[in-house]
């Protein structure tokens, strides 16, 4: 009787004591690139044919725990770089220390092209956009003749240096952060006659879209305003003109 107990009780004393060298088994290094020895970081380490693995930290280093023993395969890896598969042998209740180097590659592929459309509520409101018609600009007061740009000067938040230009400054940024564009085409610069006038004559100006602030990154690195200057159609129907003095 007691033999068979003996023999019943030896399978969970061999079960209860390989249990702490399995966890004690563990696989840690660093992973560095091979051309400068910079840390590869977030590289993935993973024993192959296992569900063990790892990733390195901001220092390259790597550590798994509770590792198979016996010999088995490592894979690295990480974008950028040529995968490693290295044949490593792990002794049970031991800690194995591989530092390895990934080689960088450089993979070329065709061109990506995404395409979107911005979706916009029928309630939404922008509070930096403003908004002038054909109309206000003639009635706005002027210089010498109406401008398209010395509109935007009676505007709030808008300031000039004087009354004989049409350069304007926008919440006290400077003059080249705003960009004026003419049907979402960009005038690069917007001005003539020393920067007195405008280039685009107020008679073709069917509106104005002025933004403050708050516009989007379609229209590029300007920190300041944005300036739409909406076209008028052209009348269909007859042939007309208009012609100023001075």
């Amino acid at each position: 009787m007691r033999y068979f107990l003996l023999l019943l009780l030896s399978p969970i004393l061999l079960f209860s004591q390989a249990t702490p060298d399995q966890q004690s088994t563990i696989l840690r290094g660093f992973v560095t690139d091979s051309t400068n020895g910079e840390p590869v970081i977030y590289a993935n380490v993973i024993i192959k044919g296992t569900k063990h693995g790892a990733s390195t930290n901001t220092s390259g280093y790597y550590i798994i725990p509770s590792v198979p023993p016996g010999k088995q395969t490592v894979i690295y890896s990480m974008m950028g770089y040529k995968p490693l598969e290295m044949a490593v042998d792990i002794p049970s209740g031991q800690i194995t220390q591989v530092d390895v180097k990934l080689v960088p590659v450089s993979y070329t592929t065709q061109t990506l092209t995404i395409y979107g459309e911005k979706s916009v509520e029928a309630n939404a409101t922008d509070l930096g956009l403003e908004k002038i018609t054909a109309q206000e600009i003639k009635l706005l007061p002027k210089g010498v003749e109406a401008d398209v740009l010395r509109t935007l000067q009676y505007s709030s938040g808008v300031s000039t240096t004087g009354d004989v230009t049409a350069r304007y400054f926008v919440r006290g940024s400077d003059n080249e952060q705003n960009v004026v564009l003419l049907n979402n085409a960009t005038i690069y610069n917007p001005y003539h006659a020393l920067g007195i006038f405008s280039v685009v004559d107020p008679e073709i100006a069917s509106a104005l879209e002025f933004h403050k602030g708050g516009f989007t990154a379609e229209h590029g690195g300007r920190l300041s305003s944005v300036l739409d200057i909406i076209t008028k159609d052209g009348n269909k129907n007859h042939f007309s003109g208009a012609a100023n003095g001075s």
